[in-house]
């Protein structure tokens, strides 16, 4: 069911309007419910099995609620979308499902294995990690932007996207020196054409000097 582009209307401007949606949720996982920014708290409520939820602002342009985390065993939850005015449009609805268990898993793999800082400053990081095995990947928590390079024992490695959000990178088995420097996209094509500029003028000085002493050796 896609109800990303839906509308809630009310029929009776009097009366309450709601969507009503039953969710399956498994033991040892949350969910997660992700609403774009038309969606705001003036023009919807949220509920749980009849209790109202807390929104939190996840960025500039999504909510996020939290459904549910389910320890003991599955169960159905009951979730429901009211609309506090006349005319209420749903965007970007998306429920996601988080294996708790895997998280924990991931959390002790990191701290076993974590990536220990040597040198930092606002344009770069240095720091060392071990890697238990070869076509590991190394994620991190820096937002990815095409104008951070990586480097692993000196030789330049692609840094990618992981989860639509973080860079991350590949990493072969063992101990290794990672660099993270950020170099803006536009700041590389600007060094270049300044430096162009900057070699044309001298070879353009270079050659009115060479013509100046050469129309000198003339008139002598």
């Amino acid at each position: 069911m896609n109800i990303s582009n839906g509308v809630i209307r009310k029929r009776d401007k009097t009366e309450p309007a709601s969507l009503d949606i039953t969710v399956p949720v498994q033991k040892h996982h949350s969910y997660y419910v992700s609403l774009g920014p038309r969606m705001s708290q003036q023009a919807f409520t949220y509920q749980v099995n009849g209790k109202t939820l807390q929104q939190y602002r996840a960025s500039a342009k999504d909510t996020l609620l939290n459904l549910s985390s389910v320890k003991g065993t599955d169960k159905t939850i009951h979730f429901k979308i009211l609309a506090n005015v006349n005319r209420a449009p749903l965007q970007n609805v998306y429920l996601y499902s988080v294996d708790n268990t895997k998280v924990a898993t991931f959390a002790n793999h990191l701290k076993q294995n974590p990536y220990r800082i040597t040198k930092y400053t606002n344009s770069e990081i240095t720091g060392t990690i071990n890697s238990p095995r070869d076509n590991g990947t190394m994620v991190t928590t820096i937002p990815y932007s095409k104008g951070w390079h990586a480097s692993v024992d000196g030789r330049t490695v692609t840094p990618k996207q992981w989860a639509h959000e973080f860079m991350a990178i590949n990493l072969g088995k063992g101990h290794h020196v990672v660099k993270f420097t950020y170099f803006p996209l536009g700041l590389s094509l600007g060094l270049t054409i300044s430096l162009t500029t900057l070699g044309l003028i001298i070879l353009f000085l270079g050659f009115q000097i060479y013509k100046r002493r050469r129309s000198t050796t003339h008139t002598e």
